[in-house]
């Protein structure tokens, strides 16, 4: 063998599973809702090598992505659906025969909306509008105490605002007749 030949390499590790059949099942399977661990173990791989197929055949990816739109476009209509109460409940068939033929009726039964897919739905689509927690930015040094006559004013309006509503207390006690023997120890 001369410095140019070079030998052929032999493919490293165990040779793959992967047979081209595998991207129509796993798209039929994402549409049915199976995560990836899911199939990882119906393939009879591990996840890493479900990973690994993602990664190395386009026709298989492709498959999965499909599917799995297709699972959320079916779980968001259905949500939506029961948000704003069109979520079909029961089908109920009452049938009549009369003397020249048989007539059939139809009656649909749907739900109300459903509060919590409401929530749900608005809290993903709009989160600014809808998250429960809210942020508010303030630039405020704690170390640093307000003045002297800030605290004053503030201590003295808090006191006024307790007086007020002892008197507004007071005045209830007295229209319903109730006697309060403490009221002279307020002073």
């Amino acid at each position: 063998m001369t410095a140019g030949d070079s030998k052929p390499k032999r493919p490293r590790g165990q040779p793959t599973a992967y047979r081209d059949e595998f991207a129509d099942q796993a798209g039929r399977l994402a549409k049915l809702g199976l995560t990836d661990a899911e199939q990882a173990e119906f393939f009879q791989v591990s996840e890493r090598c479900f990973h690994g197929w993602k990664k190395t055949h386009a026709d298989f990816l492709q498959a999965l992505t499909d599917g799995k739109t297709v699972a959320d476009a079916r779980v968001a209509d259905s949500l939506y659906r029961s948000a704003v109460g069109e979520h079909l409940v029961a089908e109920v068939r009452e049938v009549t025969q009369d003397a020249d033929g048989t007539t059939t009726t139809k009656t649909v039964s749907k739900a109300a909306p459903s509060v919590a897919a409401g929530i749900f739905w608005l809290k993903n689509r709009r989160p600014k509008d809808w998250r429960d927690k809210v942020e508010v930015e303030a630039d405020v040094n704690l170390c640093v105490f307000p003045p002297k006559e800030q605290l004053d004013a503030l201590h003295n309006a808090a006191l006024a605002r307790a007086a007020e509503r002892s008197k507004m207390l007071a005045g209830r006690r007295e229209r319903l007749g109730c006697i309060d023997t403490a009221e002279g120890d307020m002073d």
